[in-house]
C-alpha cells in the first residue's frame, strides 16, 4: 500500500453546497489546499518536504496569475498520531474538532490524526484513508449505509484501487502487514458483494467516473 500521496485542490465556488455535505473533509476543502495523505506516521522530514511543496505551489500560482494570491493551506492526513511532529512544530488541537490540529495561523498547516476522529458520518470519508481497525470499521460503516448514500459513489474509486493494488504489493510486505492487508481485501470484497447488481461494472466501464 502506498505510504503517501498528495492532492492539490482549488475549490469551485459554485459547488459550496456540495462541499457542505462532506463534513470535515468539505470544511478542509473550502479553500485552496494541498492534501498530503500518509498511511504511515510522518516525521519532521516529511513535514518539511510538504512545506517545500506548499511554497513552490504558491509561487507557481502567483506566477500564473501575475500577482499576489492568498497562501494556500497545507493539510496532512496521518493514519495515526505523529507525536514528534505535533510537539516539534507547535501544533495545537482545534477546539470542538477532535483529531484536528493546527499550527500558528501564518503557517496555514493543518494535521488530521485519522485514528482520533470521532466515528460519525461526517468523518467517514476521511476514516476510509486510515489504517488497520480504523479502515476496517469505516468500510463496515460504509457498507451499512443505504444503497443510494452519496458516500458510496465517492468512496467506490478508492475501494476499487485498494482491492486491485493490495494483492500486487502484498508480496513485498512483511508477514504481519500482509495478513492485515488480506483482511482489508476481504472486507472490500464482502462490501462489493452487497452492491446492487451491475453497480461496480458500470463504474469500471465509465471513464468519466474515474
Amino acid at each position: 500500500m502506498r505510504s503517501r500521496f498528495d492532492i492539490r485542490y482549488v475549490p469551485d465556488p459554485t459547488r459550496a453546497a456540495l462541499r457542505d455535505e462532506l463534513g470535515l473533509l468539505g470544511e478542509l476543502a473550502a479553500e485552496p489546499c494541498q492534501f498530503e495523505v500518509f498511511h504511515d506516521t510522518p516525521g519532521p522530514g516529511e513535514l518539511r518536504g510538504c512545506v517545500r511543496e506548499q511554497l513552490h505551489w504558491h509561487h507557481e500560482l502567483q506566477r500564473r496569475a501575475g500577482g499576489e494570491l492568498p497562501f494556500p493551506r497545507l493539510c496532512l492526513l496521518s493514519s495515526s498520531r505523529p507525536a514528534t511532529v505535533l510537539d516539534a512544530f507547535g501544533f495545537a488541537p482545534v477546539p470542538g474538532r477532535p483529531g484536528l490540529y493546527r499550527t500558528a495561523p501564518g503557517w496555514r498547516v493543518d494535521l488530521v490524526v485519522i485514528a482520533e476522529l470521532p466515528r460519525t458520518r461526517e468523518t467517514l470519508l476521511l476514516r476510509l484513508l486510515g489504517a488497520r481497525a480504523v479502515l476496517r470499521d469505516a468500510i463496515r460503516e460504509l457498507a451499512a449505509l443505504p444503497d443510494d448514500a452519496w458516500e458510496r459513489s465517492i468512496a467506490l474509486p478508492w475501494l476499487v484501487r485498494l482491492l486491485f493494488e493490495i494483492p500486487h504489493e502484498a508480496s513485498a510486505c512483511a508477514a504481519p502487514d500482509t495478513e492485515e492487508e488480506e483482511e482489508l481485501v476481504t472486507e472490500v470484497q464482502q462490501w462489493f458483494e452487497q452492491l446492487p447488481a451491475g453497480a461496480l461494472a458500470a463504474w469500471l466501464a465509465d471513464p468519466a467516473a474515474r
